[in-house]
Parts: C-alpha cells; sequence; structure tokens
C-alpha cells in the first residue's frame, strides 16, 4: 500500500522516522490503523500504481489542510496528501476522478467514489 501521512511513524522497512509518501505492507497499516479496504474503479489500475510509487517519498502537505479549511489553493505543489496520491496517480494514468475546476478534495470524497472489497 502506498501512503501519505501527516505524522511521523518509522518506515517499516528502513526504520527512519518520517511523514510523507512511502510504500507500506498492509499488515503494517492494520497493526498501527483501523483499516477498512476499498477499491475506486479505473480503467488502468496497474498505471495508477506505477504512478503513485513516483511520488514515494514526497513530504507530506500540511498546508494543504489550511488550503481546504479556508477554501482557498491548494496547498504547496511539492508536497502532497494521501487523497492527493490517489488523484494525481489516477489522472497521470489517463482517468482523472474529478474535473479539472475541482480542488480541495478530502478522503471523504474519495471515499464516496470508492466500492467495498
Amino acid at each position: 500500500m502506498i501512503e501519505s501521512t501527516g505524522m511521523v511513524f518509522p518506515d517499516p522497512e528502513t526504520g527512519v522516522w518520517r511523514d510523507g509518501v512511502r510504500e507500506v505492507p498492509i499488515a503494517y497499516l492494520t497493526q498501527r490503523d483501523v483499516v477498512e479496504i476499498r477499491k475506486i474503479p479505473h480503467p488502468a489500475p496497474e498505471k495508477v500504481w506505477e504512478e503513485a510509487r513516483k511520488l514515494i517519498g514526497k513530504k507530506y502537505d500540511h498546508e494543504y489542510l489550511g488550503a481546504w479549511f479556508l477554501r482557498k489553493g491548494n496547498g504547496d505543489d511539492n508536497k502532497i496528501t494521501c487523497n492527493e496520491v490517489i488523484e494525481i496517480s489516477a489522472a497521470q494514468a489517463g482517468h482523472a476522478l474529478f474535473p479539472a475546476d475541482v480542488k480541495n478534495t478530502t478522503p471523504r470524497d474519495l471515499y464516496l467514489l470508492s466500492e467495498a472489497v
């Protein structure tokens, strides 16, 4: 699983404490969090995964949260939130999940697009 977290956690592979985008085993997440696994239909899921892996290492965008709350801007383009990982990866894979004029989406918006597994 690829996640972007604003909280600093030890990387399960390296032990380095950091936030941001990283790949982690699902078992690691289920030990740490309550996890519900869902899917968002996409015509090229393998390409989405490939695009998401390109984001690994980016820092978490704390400014996005303020931008969302104030409904202004979209945070720092050099950093990324959890929902942006999915949205950017899907768009780069050739199928945007939201119209281009939609700004400041939330994890709930993605949840509403998703289906139970």
